[in-house]
């Protein structure tokens, strides 16, 4: 059993890694050996999975607008949670295991308890619900969105119970250190630390931070980043936090997708069939084994021929291979005698000759084409006619 899509999503415990992909499917993995031991399906791709704290549970949030909640090793399914009107974009489970919280891009965060029966319903964010995460002692959730702010719920009232603006600025990630406080990274590349309601923010990435996980017994915080690095942060018993190292992200690592693997590492998403692992405090990453995905991204007619581009980089021209450009790549523009492609290393290459033409100091999503001259020469027919 392998992913046949990008791995988004990324959890542990103990023995045990879990993940989920754009290929509708959460695998299961044996941590110590890096093999899989069993898979469950979603009808849509899988944007998040999370352990119950005992293990003994795992739950995934998908864009078929449910959560599932499956019996670990076997991922026998439990229970499906309805109610969503959109994409659920995570699920975590209460401290004391006997609940779910979900977020999703309708905007809602509910509750509901192991049987699939929505508790409870909390509205107030006005963009998309992108994280979610339960406070220590399980009495608020925490949720962040792409409308700048991060939220507190409080459970027994039902109501929200604060609201902290982040300058507007789109969240897509946050954390709790061993204090309580919150941790946020934005898209600015800042780093949040939100202690009495005050967020004080740090300078850490040349772009959007897609995750920051929070290891407890060392008090370090990991962030990872579009602009292709991997931070490590000390934080005070102030809240002050302090730079411990940065690694470069591999090609085949996606950065949405991380966590604490024992005290020492991180088991990372990729583009590939497998999840990587870094070790910080070696300095090494462990993609080995990792087939690059097959997934098809982008198709140009150029000069004749059928190009295809997707998540391994290679470049396809009538279905045979014709170039290896190293970076999943998001589109293909025919331009004259040059096809042009780009993707998630930020860079924009000549497809025939293997040269980068731009650089960027983040993802490229899409591409378009407009010649030079042609809004000038419209108007012009505009005011003759």
């Amino acid at each position: 059993m392998k992913h046949t899509g990008p791995i988004s999503s990324v959890a542990t415990h103990g023995p045990y890694v879990a993940t989920g992909g754009y290929d509708n499917r959460v695998i299961l993995w044996d941590s110590s050996t890096h093999r899989s031991l069993a898979r469950g399906m979603h009808d849509h791709l899988i944007n998040h999975c999370a352990f119950s704290f005992d293990g003994q549970l795992l739950v995934s949030a998908s864009s078929d607008y449910s959560a599932r909640i499956w019996r670990v090793p076997t991922l026998r399914l439990q229970a499906v949670l309805t109610g969503h009107n959109d994409d659920v974009d995570m699920a975590v489970f209460a401290p004391d295991n006997c609940a779910v919280a979900t977020c999703a891009l309708d905007r809602a965060v509910r509750i509901f308890d192991l049987s699939g029966r929505c508790l409870k319903t909390f509205w107030g964010h006005t963009g998309n619900i992108i994280s979610l995460l339960w406070s220590n002692d399980g009495m608020r959730l925490i949720s962040s969105s792409v409308d700048g702010t991060v939220r507190e719920w409080d459970i027994e009232r039902g109501i929200q119970a604060s609201c902290h603006d982040l300058d507007g600025v789109r969240t897509d990630t946050i954390a709790l250190d061993s204090q309580g406080r919150i941790i946020a990274g934005d898209d600015r590349g800042r780093i949040a630390i939100i202690t009495e309601g005050k967020p004080c923010y740090y300078s850490a990435h040349r772009a959007g931070i897609k995750k920051v996980v929070y290891c407890e017994e060392r008090q370090l915080l990991a962030s990872l980043s579009y602009d292709r690095t991997l931070a490590l942060w000390h934080i005070s018993e102030t809240g002050k936090i302090t730079e411990q190292g940065r690694a470069n992200i591999p090609a085949i690592v996606w950065s949405r997708a991380a966590a604490i693997l024992g005290n020492d590492k991180l088991a990372v998403g990729t583009f590939g069939t497998k999840y990587a692992v870094y070790d910080w405090c070696r300095d090494i990453w462990d993609t080995d084994d990792i087939e690059a995905g097959n997934a098809i991204n982008a198709i140009a007619f150029h000069q004749g021929s059928t190009y295809t581009v997707g998540d391994s980089g290679n470049v396809l021209k009538d279905g045979e291979p014709f170039s290896r450009l190293g970076s999943l790549c998001n589109f293909l523009l025919s331009a004259g005698e040059h096809l042009y492609a780009g993707g998630q290393l930020g860079q924009l290459f000549d497809v025939c000759s293997g040269k980068i033409v731009y650089e960027h100091h983040s993802p490229l999503n899409c591409g378009a084409l407009f010649l030079s001259g042609c809004a000038t020469a419209y108007r012009d027919w505009q005011l003759h006619r």
